[in-house]
């Protein structure tokens, strides 16, 4: 069959999802306490959406696993490598100069990293671990939620 590529949106009474979550529930006996508090807790996080789909029947499928190496374009506040020798000219002679570390911190895009969770439920369905700096400037690593739509498998040409 012909893949389609659309999208559209329906608009749907918050009501209609509460009952039809409800009627899943109707023979436990707190089953408008429980229906009431999904509804309320997502609508806060504005999470409907996945309460529908999973109603419906609908899946997030990604084509992702954990433990992949992928390759992710989403940004993580990260500290920099911090080298602290430099080079100063003083009367015209270079010299080594150590300066007091000063961590900075910028948003990078995060790279290279590797999954650890996937959660089909949540907008960021990817966290992910990569390598990164601590505010000492030392090698270490991180972890992140991450849109997978921001990521790449990393494909490992061969040629022959």
């Amino acid at each position: 069959m012909k893949t389609f590529t659309e999208v559209i949106k329906v608009e749907v009474p918050v009501n209609a999802l509460a009952q039809k979550l409800l009627a899943t529930m109707q023979d436990f006996e707190h089953g408008t306490t429980v229906v009431e508090s999904i509804i309320s807790c997502m609508l806060k996080g504005n999470n409907l959406l996945y309460l529908y789909n999973s109603l419906h029947g609908f899946t997030n499928e990604i084509n992702f696993s954990v433990g992949q190496e992928i390759t992710c374009s989403d940004t993580s506040y990260q500290y920099e490598e911090i080298l602290p020798l430099t080079l100063e000219v003083i009367s015209n002679v270079v010299e080594p100069v150590l300066k007091p570390s000063k961590s900075i911190r910028s948003y990078k895009p995060i790279g290279n990293c590797v999954i650890v969770k996937i959660d089909l439920y949540i907008p960021n369905k990817i966290q992910v671990k990569f390598d990164t700096f601590d505010i000492d400037g030392q090698p270490t690593t991180d972890t992140e939620w991450v849109n997978h739509l921001h990521c790449d498998s990393i494909s490992f040409d061969m040629d022959y």
